[in-house]
């Protein structure tokens, strides 16, 4: 599905890859474990992980959380209205060594890892709200026509077609 909605990418294929590295990773999958095997593959590379706001919230019953923030950047997008306020309460009881910088508009962590809020851009959709769609037989608005092709094609997520 990847590979169909980068098709779609014309101006970025180039500069946009799908990795396969969870095909050859045990379950269940952990995020940790996507971001170690990247980058013993890829050594060298900062890694950036983008989160909606709500996955934000719920990153302290995440596996091996602490580890994670110590290998990724991450960027947060806003979701459900959450303030900025309440990342930087979610992110200091994450790990205290957050501080926001103002002028540079990003919270710094130990090590130099960042996290950087996207507050001014909603996306008002979820996968699950997605997989809900489709389960219902409906087409959702923001999925790219090549990637609701593929999973008419598959029969994935309980998709079937309205009588």
């Amino acid at each position: 599905m990847i590979e169909a909605a980068l098709g779609e990418c014309h101006g970025d294929r180039g500069r946009l890859n799908c990795s396969c590295v969870e095909q050859n990773l045990p379950l269940p999958s952990y995020t940790i474990h996507t971001v170690e095997a990247l980058i013993k593959a890829q050594g060298g590379h900062r890694f950036f992980l983008i989160i909606g706001a709500d996955s934000l919230l719920d990153l302290p019953h995440w596996h091996r959380i602490d580890e994670l923030l110590a290998l990724v950047n991450l960027i947060v997008v806003n979701r459900d209205r959450i303030t900025t306020d309440k990342v930087g309460r979610a992110l200091g009881s994450l790990d205290v060594s957050f501080k926001f910088d103002a002028q540079q508009g990003l919270w710094i962590g130990k090590g130099g890892r960042t996290v950087e809020y996207l507050g001014d851009i909603e996306l008002p959709v979820s996968s699950s709200s997605i997989r809900e769609e489709l389960a219902q037989g409906k087409v959702p608005a923001m999925l790219p026509q090549a990637v609701f092709d593929y999973i008419k094609q598959h029969h994935l997520y309980g998709w079937r077609a309205p009588l």
